[in-house]
């Protein structure tokens, strides 16, 4: 992913402070990484990283880890550079309609804690409760929480910070998630789409050869009321290293172009045979056919590197992956070099890590964040 870019006509002041932000998003995208290094990748003379690095070493952003190998005639043995353990602590909460999770990271991304319960039907209480959650397992830890992503079914305006609508959550009005929960906790929090969720986890801690250009389908198994349609398909687009939202934030809300008018589902299979897929081995191939040529369509147009299938391991599975490879290939009309690699996530908690991942990114100042009013520098401000 992309560092942020130096601006000749931004005031000094300005001018200093995106170059701090992009020493501290460097080192955390490379940890481990020495001055020298660091002065290098980002065109910035010595003196300035020293300076700032001085700065985030007294402040407790950064820590110095172990030495280096010295060089060949032998001198002082260069100290690499990692953003401090004791720094804090985020949490990635998914929202459902018949359960909650949270999910505890470091700053690294490696998981610290998880909780699910079943929901509050209540979908402010289940944000208090969530929220709760995750003080806790922060607290427990003797760690600072710095802050919490969302992630929810339906259409999500990360820079208003609102949950607009969703059919399976049943909410109808713009819910101000963000507000809500900084003047009520005091905490920063982002919102975002769920299988957009699962997008910036790859974009923030998956493999590099695809984290650029990749589609990310969420499908979801739900045990819910009846006017709730028993599977869900979310896309989430990554274009050049950007999360595509869209014009209305909706890119990826997805229905079949086979759909027939009257289902609940998304899909073209009737409601009433939709709920056998479980006992009835037709309805799952039918549904996964389905899946793929759509899933084909959007990774040969697009020209991607990369399918992701992530959510229900009983739906995104081996079957699935094989249909998208088989449809690609029917789909494609010219032959391309390089295969599309499609790959399972196979994570039962995909959205509550995506939804950490999608604050960290926020945090260390990813260009084209959802919430340009809060970085690392916000929460950590200095003199």
């Amino acid at each position: 992913m992309e560092i942020l870019p130096t601006n000749p006509t931004l005031t000094p002041f300005l001018a200093q402070q995106v170059k701090r932000i992009r020493v501290a998003r460097t080192v955390w995208k490379n940890s481990g990484i020495s001055r020298v290094e660091l002065a290098s990748a980002l065109g910035l003379d010595k003196t300035t990283i020293s300076t700032i690095v001085g700065e985030f070493l007294e402040l407790g952003i950064l820590e110095e880890r172990d030495m280096g190998q010295a060089g060949p005639t032998g001198g002082r043995r260069p100290v690499s550079l990692a953003l401090s353990r004791s720094l804090g602590l985020v949490a990635g909460i998914e929202i459902q309609p018949d359960v909650a999770r949270v999910v505890l990271v470091d700053l690294e991304g490696a998981e610290l804690a998880r909780h699910s319960a079943i929901r509050n039907r209540d979908m402010a209480g289940t944000i208090d409760e969530m929220v709760k959650v995750a003080q806790s397992l922060s607290a427990a830890r003797g760690s600072r929480l710095l802050g919490l992503g969302f992630g929810f079914s339906g259409v999500v305006d990360s820079a208003e910070g609102t949950l607009v609508s969703s059919i399976p959550l049943g909410v109808d009005e713009p819910l101000a998630v963000v507000a809500s929960v900084k003047e009520r906790f005091g905490l920063q929090c982002t919102v975002e789409n769920d299988a957009r969720c699962c997008a910036w986890n790859v974009a923030a801690f998956g493999d590099e050869r695809h984290a650029q250009d990749l589609v990310y389908a969420l499908i979801e198994r739900r045990d819910c009321a009846e006017d709730c349609p028993p599977v869900g398909l979310g896309f989430s687009f990554v274009l050049g290293g950007r999360i595509l939202r869209g014009r209305s934030s909706s890119a990826g809300e997805f229905r079949s172009v086979l759909w027939n008018g009257g289902n609940a589902s998304q899909f073209s299979i009737p409601d009433a045979e939709l709920a056998r897929l479980d006992s009835d081995a037709s309805v799952k191939a039918r549904l996964v056919d389905e899946i793929a040529i759509h899933i084909a369509l959007f990774a040969d147009s697009l020209d991607l590197s990369a399918v992701y299938l992530g959510g229900d391991s009983r739906l995104a599975d081996g079957d699935l992956a094989d249909a998208v490879r088989s449809a690609m290939r029917a789909n494609r009309p010219y032959r391309r070099v390089e295969d599309v690699a499609v790959v399972l996530d196979g994570s039962d908690v995909a959205v509550a890590r995506g939804a950490a991942s999608a604050f960290l990114e926020n945090l260390m100042g990813m260009p084209g964040s959802p919430d340009p009013g809060f970085d690392l520098l916000s929460v950590f401000p200095g003199d």
